[in-house]
């Protein structure tokens, strides 16, 4: 992997945290083959006319609703909740429904674009030829924020950036599952939030958590593990690297509640106590799918440490969540909308 072009830069460790391993916990002969079983799969699907690969996931799809009743029933609640109820949308209860359909096949479509691509093009890092690939949306503070990733600390701050960025010092990039989320790591890296660690949630099958983990770090990302992210993540700010994390699940353990589209949701408390004590920008990305193996990725609204200052963690988690649906709605067949992001939300007020 190339080192930073800014050889000031480079005087810093390029990669600020050590690997570390994001596995699950069931091992055995049946994970293994469960594993294997999976990884012949997408790789076999990868291997077929596209028409006819994407014709098995459409096919796919209303199956895995009707056998997955709870998270399709979330679906129908979350999407008419931020379609009808929020935004104010007339749509029908047939075209719900079909969203609802939609959602699965999107995940689907996801795991199989991945496979093609690093059959197509091949798995370790690609800038320039991913770039090729994309039609790149970034605002002047989005590109301010890459600057300042690149800049050796102690340099002057250039006059046209925005207050707050601190050269050398990293950012956080926050997402949903909307668009293309494994894409959108490759691409945000490519297009110069690097070095970039993914907090990630692995699999509990452990081997095929591990083959996810080799893959993704062949692209020139990391990953940390969710438990204990929070451990890594000021020496990854500290030493000029970005942060990804979705921020749309539903959280178990100490919640918050925030609006999402409108209505209180259970939010992850880490998250918003965690971008208020990094003391550092907050990007908003996504890679949304515009063709085969083509993406639009959007980057555009930015938090900057002044925006969430000394705010308590309900605030922060309120804040992002605005940013959050903008993505989400701009693409509504292109999210998956399956989190239960609700339930027991009312009942805790």
């Amino acid at each position: 992997m190339a080192e930073p072009a800014n050889p000031a830069a480079s005087a810093r460790p390029f990669w600020p945290v050590e690997p570390q391993l994001v596995e699950g916990e069931v091992t055995g002969w049946r994970a293994s083959l469960e594993a294997r079983a999976y990884v012949a799969t997408l790789a076999t699907l990868a291997r077929l006319p596209r028409g006819f690969a994407e014709g098995f996931g459409a096919a796919l799809a209303p199956l895995a609703k009707r056998l997955d009743r709870g998270h399709a029933a979330s679906a129908r609640e979350l999407l008419h909740q931020a379609l009808v109820e929020h935004a104010g949308r007339e749509v029908p209860p047939a075209e719900l429904e079909r969203l609802v359909t939609v959602a699965y096949r999107h995940l689907f479509r996801v795991a199989l674009d991945a496979e093609r691509y690093d059959r197509r093009f091949g798995r370790a890092e690609d800038r320039e030829g991913l770039r090729a690939r994309c039609e790149v949306d970034l605002s002047p503070a989005a590109e301010a924020v890459i600057e300042a990733l690149g800049a050796a600390p102690g340099s002057p701050v250039p006059g046209h950036w925005p207050a707050g960025l601190v050269p050398g010092r990293g950012c956080v990039l926050a997402s949903a599952h909307c668009g293309d989320w494994e894409m959108a790591a490759r691409i945000s890296s490519a297009v110069g939030f690097r070095p970039l660690y993914i907090v990630s949630k692995p699999p509990a099958n452990r081997p095929l958590s591990r083959i996810f983990q080799e893959r993704r770090e062949a692209t020139g990302v990391r990953l940390l593990p969710r438990r204990g992210a929070m451990q890594f993540a000021k020496k990854v700010v500290e030493g000029g690297g970005a942060l990804g994390m979705l921020l749309d699940q539903r959280a178990r353990m100490r919640p918050v509640f925030a609006p999402f589209f409108g209505r209180r949701a259970r939010c992850d408390r880490s998250a918003g106590v965690l971008l208020r004590r990094l003391d550092c920008p907050v990007v908003f990305v996504a890679a949304y799918r515009t063709g085969d193996l083509r993406w639009r990725f959007h980057a555009r609204d930015v938090l900057l440490p002044a925006d969430i200052a000394g705010q308590p963690p309900e605030t922060v988690t309120a804040l992002v969540n605005r940013h959050l649906e903008e993505l989400i709605l701009a693409e509504p067949e292109q999210y998956f909308w399956l989190h239960d992001r609700y339930r027991g939300a009312e009942a805790e007020a």
